[in-house]
């Protein structure tokens, strides 16, 4: 649906008084050439001898006009829940004006397609975000069982039979398998998967996840890590000792069922 058309300061003088059934309205003389060239937009009509801003006349009525020919306008009276009323009274003058009406931000919204910023579940960005002194806020706790809440990616997944939560590691072709601290070869885990299966799928660099299969540990020091298991996309908060395994890791238990996915790059081995 377009928008009305709009011109730049449209305030016109109405020539004469009308009773509330008039539809064809003439301008005074040029008038209608500040308006705009074809009819569809809402005009505010009041006594503007008596009241400067439109809003304090009890009389103000918004019409629709739908065709102009020169200075003569054809409306729909009674727009926008306003009543039809005389505009005649002796020695006043009556003007319109082509400003903003409640009608006009609803068309907005409604190209927009959306009411509300968290109605639009794919905003897209036309350049850089400045967070001027801001932060960006991850949700915690989260509303239900597997939902996340951070720096999330699409990718190519290749291999993950565990699901959501399986921890992922970038192979030499750029796809995303399910990591294993058992070797150098298939670590470390950067990425934790938010959808089940392969593909292109949603995965986490950097959040918050919920998992009520979990059963963490929480606790000061060593007691809320948790590491790269030595089975293939699977997390755990023992620390792998077996010779050649990796010992990395990827985040902190913030409860039984809460993860702080933060996978530290920096890992090492053990040799035996």
């Amino acid at each position: 649906m377009p928008l009305d058309p709009v011109t730049n300061f449209a305030l016109v003088t109405v020539s004469t008084g009308y009773d509330s059934s008039a539809t064809s309205i003439v301008l005074s003389t040029g008038h209608g050439a500040r308006l705009p060239s074809t009819g569809g937009f809402n005009l505010v009509w009041w006594n503007s001898t008596d009241y400067a801003s439109p809003s304090g006349d009890p009389n103000v009525e918004i019409v629709r006009c739908t065709a102009r020919t020169g200075d003569t306008l054809t409306v729909t009276r009674a727009q926008e829940g306003t009543t039809a009323t005389a505009k005649n009274i002796s020695g006043k003058t009556y003007r319109m004006l082509l400003g903003i009406t409640k009608k006009m931000i609803d068309d907005i919204e409604a190209m927009a397609g959306i009411t509300a910023v968290v109605q639009d579940t794919a905003p897209q960005l036309g350049g850089n975000l400045d967070l001027n002194n801001y932060n960006v806020f991850y949700k915690y706790p989260l509303t239900s069982n597997l939902t996340s809440s951070g720096l999330i990616v699409s990718v190519t997944v290749n291999t993950n039979a565990q699901g959501i939560g399986a921890p992922l590691y970038v192979g030499s072709n750029g796809q995303f398998y399910a990591a294993n601290a058992s070797s150098t070869s298939t670590a470390p885990a950067i990425a934790i998967a938010l959808e089940s299966g392969t593909g292109t799928r949603r995965v986490m660099l950097h959040g918050v996840l919920r998992r009520d299969a979990w059963s963490w540990t929480t606790g000061p020091g060593e007691a809320s890590l948790v590491y790269l298991a030595s089975s293939a996309g699977t997390l755990t908060q023992t620390k792998p000792s077996s010779a050649d395994h990796v010992v990395q890791p990827v985040g902190w238990a913030l409860s039984a069922t809460y993860l702080f996915f933060c996978p530290s790059l920096l890992y090492f081995t053990h040799t035996g």
